[in-house]
């Protein structure tokens, strides 16, 4: 199989099972909003927020380093080298959590009364909130960690199909023991604990023996030490990694500790179980983009084409734009309809908060592709540099808003950081690289997006049904947008059918 087949089929593996995760992670936090009460869902993702937090600096990125180095190894035929960092890795890891675990035990009487009971809503019942904690802690916070090593030997000896099933797989986990659990009659934050829990156990017990068994059964038959070079050499990669990383995990978690802290556990479920899931939902297309962007801006860059290269991100831009703006903007009108529908009418007040994160979609897809572009030309540590300005000013502004404005101050937060990033990233591609994306079609694409929820807004208003509503209005919207978009040729057919057949 040939490079260009292999990555074709990884990203379409992949592709296809990011799509179906999607739907059925969304299908748990609707299960929980409408069969658990607020505060024990709340409570669940207080806990869930910190420990991914916290997770940042297990193994110091060591068990990524193993998706660089085992590549290389395997074509050199240097086995034992590949079991030399699998083990160090493994030893690694399992040594932090040794240390961070009964570390996070020893204090968790404090972060249950300081942290998850900080307004009161749990006094009298902190014993339960404890145990919690520590399942949550060993269940998920461990074998969590133990699934990313196997996740990386997976991506190291680029066995796609496996690789591609792992959330999948979770996530169906995550979903069959909710609904058992609540068939059993449980109904309080013991059922997103114990799924959540269970999920990445058996994961761990399942995908150990496949990757044992299967894509590297020569492990137990290889004889090797740990080699200080290659620690070295894995620290090396790893520690910039986990750098890296540490600045989106802080951008997804952060809004729920600091809403754990000022406005208690009712606001964390809103906000995380309803909110904050949108922005996930409506990236999954930019981070299939980004797959395929890469390795292009890197061939143009190298070869001196920056005109053919300004117009190619133009142009990726423009269609993302087309698909992610038009949804944006119905669902946003439509989002008391879609709560109400999909989760229940006490979410409502989120409903605003809702909103300003799918404005944040925009500029968060911005940061993508233009992250994306500074990776191509070898420049990764530039966006890494100006997404940790936009976290600092995330830190400020939620000690600012979150007190006073809650769930609303949150999302405020995290779109007045995304713009930000935006300014700084593309002020920096402009005059440093000569780059730049422009926006003329875009704003073309937003006055034919908002003159196309004209007709579906004043035939809705006759109904009052919050389904018929919703799904009358996304139809009658979708066929407008579709026919405008066309009619005034703000994207033409042909070209269309130009990029399918390319």
């Amino acid at each position: 199989m040939s490079y260009k087949q292999r990555a074709v089929r990884g990203i379409g593996w992949n592709f296809l099972l990011t799509m179906l995760t999607g739907p059925i992670s969304y299908g748990v936090r609707m299960i929980y909003a409408n069969y658990l009460p607020k505060t024990e869902v709340g409570l669940f993702y207080a806990i869930l927020d910190l420990l991914c937090i916290l997770a940042i600096f297990r193994g110091l990125g060591s068990a990524c380093s193993l998706s660089i180095l085992i590549p290389k190894y395997a074509a050199e035929r240097d086995y034992v080298s590949i079991k030399s960092a699998t083990n160090f890795a493994l030893m690694f890891h399992i040594l932090i959590e040794f240390i961070m675990i009964p570390g996070l035990v020893l204090l968790s009487p404090y972060i249950v009364n300081d942290y998850l009971n900080s307004t009161g809503q749990y006094t009298g019942n902190l014993a339960l909130v404890s145990q919690a904690f520590i399942i949550v802690l060993i269940g998920y916070f461990l074998f969590e960690d133990l699934l990313g090593i196997l996740n990386n030997l997976l991506r190291g000896f680029q066995n796609q199909k496996y690789l591609a099933t792992i959330t999948p797989f979770k996530s169906v986990i995550i979903l069959m023991t909710s609904i058992i659990l609540l068939l059993f009659g449980l109904n309080d934050f013991r059922v997103p604990i114990i799924a959540y829990s269970l999920a990445p156990i058996i994961a761990v017990v399942l995908y150990g023996s496949i990757v044992f068994k299967k894509v590297y059964p020569d492990y137990f038959n290889t004889k090797s030490k740990i080699s200080k070079e290659i620690s070295k050499k894995m620290l090396n990669f790893g520690i910039p990694i986990t750098m890296n990383s540490a600045t989106s995990v802080l951008l997804t978690y952060i809004d729920g500790v600091f809403l754990t802290i000022f406005t208690g556990l009712i606001a964390v479920a809103e906000y995380r179980n309803v909110a904050a899931p949108t922005i996930t939902l409506l990236n999954i297309a930019v981070g299939s983009i980004s797959i395929v962007l890469l390795p292009m801006v890197s061939e143009l860059w190298t070869l001196g084409k920056v005109r053919e290269l300004t117009l190619g991100i133009t142009n990726i831009f423009k269609y993302l734009m087309a698909l992610t703006i038009p949804l944006i903007i119905c669902l946003a009108y439509y989002v008391p309809e879609f709560i109400t529908v999909f989760f229940n009418s006490s979410y409502l007040p989120v409903t605003d908060a809702v909103r300003v994160l799918m404005v944040s979609v925009i500029f968060s897809s911005l940061y993508i592709i233009n992250s994306t572009v500074l990776s191509g030309v070898g420049k990764p540590h530039i966006a890494t540099k100006f997404l940790y300005m936009g976290i600092f000013v995330n830190i400020l502004l939620n000690f600012l808003l979150i007190p006073k404005f809650g769930s609303l101050g949150a999302a405020t937060t995290t779109l007045i950081s995304y713009i930000i990033i935006h300014i700084l990233l593309s002020r920096y591609l402009k005059k440093s690289m000569n780059l730049e994306i422009k926006y003329k079609e875009t704003f073309k694409i937003l006055v034919v997006g908002f003159l196309s929820l004209i007709p579906p807004a004043l035939i809705t208003n006759l109904f009052d049904g919050d389904l018929i509503r919703l799904v009358l209005g996304f139809v009658v919207y979708t066929i407008c947008y579709v026919v405008m978009i066309f009619r005034l040729k703000v994207i033409a057919i042909d070209e269309i059918l130009s990029l399918v057949k390319k």
